[in-house]
């Protein structure tokens, strides 16, 4: 595809935004920019997920008689969650004209028809904001890389459509199984990372403030959590407690817990002087005294 004049637009919003309000921190000013488009069509369209989520369930109602259907079904899922509630956003933000803008994303998405082409701008989305590298990433009972296993649906998939080949049961089952990992994973931390989560099929915002009035903020875990490698478990807990833009620094700080000490490898000023409110939730999510301490 050549470039345009929307590219040129794109680019000349992240130039004036480096030049004028981050002069040492463009990256930080894409990433912004990425959430904000991401949140505000999300937003907009809070059942994004309905369209996936049938796709889903009609694969598993067909995979016990129709595998090659069910594959179908799974292969059209997954594409829908890339295209329509992954890219899409972004592609509708360099757009100013709204209605111009759900036009034109659709048209350019819907003209892709491998996932390679949209490779880069997907592996950029769920890096920054589900933290998985998709280079090397794989599921937990998978050997397989997951970018293959999604091009490898694909492929299964255009084998039944355009050559009448059918998949066998086991092909079928790890179609809906990508399928389901990239919405209940990669889609569902997407959402979390600005601030968002997911009611079955609804989009709301996390303080209930925007679409689910009087839903109170998650309380503390029953149990205190096991400590994962990389605390998701805490970074979800403190954003469901404060919307602030501490979230932003936190997300892109590497955390370590040993024993009852927190290390937050971050050089940003705004996060240390957010140390107490750390070591409170710290604290509170996993039941006993944190101290934080802050690394480059």
């Amino acid at each position: 595809m050549s470039y345009d004049e929307h590219d040129a637009e794109r680019d000349r919003f992240f130039d004036e935004v480096s030049k004028e309000l981050y002069p040492e921190h463009r990256d930080q000013a894409i990433d912004e920019f990425a959430t904000e488009c991401l949140q505000r069509f999300y937003l907009a369209d809070p059942n994004v997920l309905v369209g996936p989520l049938s796709l889903l369930e009609e694969s598993r109602n067909l995979i016990a008689n129709h595998s090659a259907a069910a594959l179908v079904f799974a292969s059209a899922a997954i594409e829908t969650l890339v295209k329509s509630a992954l890219l899409k956003p972004l592609v509708c933000g360099v757009v100013n004209n709204e209605s111009i803008a759900l036009v034109l994303a659709s048209s350019l998405l819907d003209r892709v028809t491998s996932f390679e082409n949209l490779k880069k701008l997907l592996f950029s989305v769920i890096a920054e904001h589900a933290a998985i590298d998709m280079r090397s990433f794989k599921r937990g009972d998978s050997s397989t890389e997951l970018w293959q296993e999604i091009l490898s649906v694909q492929r299964l998939r255009n084998a039944v459509v355009h050559r009448g080949e059918f998949p066998s049961e086991a092909d079928a089952r790890m179609g809906i199984a990508v399928a389901e990992f990239v919405l209940d994973v990669l889609f569902a931390r997407v959402v979390r990372s600005v601030q968002l989560h997911l009611h079955e099929s609804r989009i709301c915002s996390v303080a209930g403030t925007v679409l689910c009035p009087g839903k109170p903020l998650p309380s503390i875990p029953a149990r205190p959590p096991a400590p994962s490698e990389t605390l998701d478990e805490l970074r979800d807990y403190i954003l469901s407690q404060d919307r602030s833009a501490v979230n932003y620094f936190l997300k892109t700080a590497k955390l370590a817990l040993r024993d009852c000490t927190l290390t937050v490898c971050s050089s940003s000023e705004f996060l240390k002087k957010y140390q107490p409110s750390l070591e409170r939730y710290a604290s509170d999510l996993y039941r006993k005294k944190i101290i934080v301490e802050f690394a480059q």
